[in-house]
C-alpha cells in the first residue's frame, strides 16, 4: 500500500537540495570554538572570491566610503567590523544556498525571507539580552527556522504550494502532518542535520512550535529561536509572547524594546543590501488590546531534547 509519509521522505532524500557553502560551515566551526577574530575572518573570506567581492562592494558603499578610493580587503574588513562581517557572511550564504532550491525561481520568496530575516535579528537581540554567548548562532537559527518550508516546496510542489504561503502556526503543522505526514519543522531539522553542524541548530528548528511547558529544560538556543518565531510571526499573541519571554528569562516589558531594536537592525541590513526598507513588513505594530489563547502545538512534535 502507498505510504505518503515514506514517499515524501524518499523525495527529500533524493532531491537535489543544495549543500551549505563551506565558508558558512567553517564560520560556524570557528564560532563554536570561540576563536574567531579579525585575522581568522580575513583568512576565511580571502578563500572565497565571491564573498570577498560582496564585502568589498558593501565597504565601498556611501555608508563606509571615506576617501573616494576603493578599499583593499583588509581595509574593508576593518571598516565593517567583525559583527557586521559575520552577519553578512551568514545572510549571504543562506540566501545563496536557498535561492538555488528547486522551484525557488517560480515562487515569490520575498515575504518568506523578510519574515526569516526578522526572526534572525530578533533571535540575535534576544541572545544578547539574556547573555547567550553565541549571537551569530542565534541569528542563523532565526534565519533557518522555517527552512523546512522551502524543502517541502522543493520536494512536493504540487502538494505544498498553497500551504507555503499559509500562516506559520500549529494549524499549518497539523495540515502538513495530515497531508504529508511530515511537518516543516521536522523537514528543516532533517535538512540541517545533513550538514553535520556541531550545534543545537537542528533542535532549534525542530522545536520552534513546541509549547513553553515542554521546553523548560531545553537548550537556550531552542528557547531563543522559539521566542524569535513568536515575535516575528505572532506579535499580537500577548499570552504566548509573555510565556516565551519568561522561558528565556526576558522581562515581558522588554518585548517591545527587542522588536524596536530588531526593526532598526533590519533597516540597516536592508540598506547594506541596497534594498528597500523591510522593517514595516516584518515588524507590524502590535495591537496591545488584542488577546487570544494559544492552542496546543502537539500536532507538530512529540518530544523535546534538552
Amino acid at each position: 500500500m502507498h505510504q505518503p509519509d515514506q514517499d515524501i521522505r524518499n523525495r527529500l532524500l533524493i532531491a537535489r537540495l543544495p549543500a551549505m557553502p563551506q565558508i558558512l560551515i567553517k564560520l560556524i566551526e570557528h564560532l563554536q570554538a570561540d576563536d574567531l577574530g579579525m585575522q581568522e575572518l580575513a583568512a576565511l573570506i580571502a578563500n572565497d572570491a565571491g564573498m570577498t567581492a560582496k564585502l568589498l562592494a558593501v565597504a565601498g558603499s556611501s555608508a563606509y566610503q571615506r576617501n573616494g578610493r576603493g578599499a583593499s580587503l583588509e581595509q574593508a574588513l576593518a571598516a565593517l567590523g567583525t559583527d557586521m562581517i559575520k552577519t553578512l557572511v551568514i545572510s549571504d550564504s543562506v540566501f545563496q544556498t536557498f535561492g538555488s532550491f528547486p522551484h525557488s525561481d517560480s515562487t515569490d520568496l520575498r515575504a518568506f525571507w523578510k519574515r526569516s530575516l526578522g526572526a534572525a535579528v530578533i533571535a540575535r537581540e534576544l541572545a544578547r539580552r539574556i547573555g547567550y554567548p553565541h549571537l551569530e548562532e542565534a541569528y542563523l537559527g532565526g534565519l533557518l527556522h522555517n527552512v523546512g518550508r522551502l524543502a517541502l516546496l522543493a520536494t512536493a510542489p504540487r502538494e505544498y504550494a498553497f500551504n507555503f504561503t499559509a500562516l506559520d502556526d500549529e494549524d499549518l503543522c497539523a495540515v502538513e502532518q495530515r497531508t504529508l505526514q511530515i511537518t516543516h519543522a521536522e523537514a528543516g531539522a532533517w535538512l540541517i542535520e545533513r550538514w553535520q553542524l556541531d550545534s543545537f541548530l537542528a533542535d532549534a528548528v525542530l522545536y520552534h512550535h513546541e509549547s513553553s511547558e515542554r521546553l523548560e529544560a531545553a537548550h537556550p538556543l531552542i528557547r531563543i529561536v522559539r521566542l524569535a518565531h513568536l515575535m516575528s510571526s505572532h506579535p499580537d499573541d500577548l499570552e504566548a509572547l509573555r510565556d516565551g519571554a519568561a522561558l528565556c528569562g526576558l522581562p515581558a516589558g522588554e518585548i517591545d524594546e527587542v522588536l524596536a531594536t530588531a526593526a532598526r537592525q533590519v533597516d540597516k541590513a536592508a540598506a547594506h543590501r541596497a534594498s528597500t526598507c523591510l522593517a514595516p513588513t516584518i515588524f507590524p505594530r502590535r495591537r496591545r488590546w488584542r488577546r487570544r489563547r494559544t492552542r496546543s502545538s502537539s500536532a507538530c512534535l512529540t518530544r523535546c531534547r534538552a
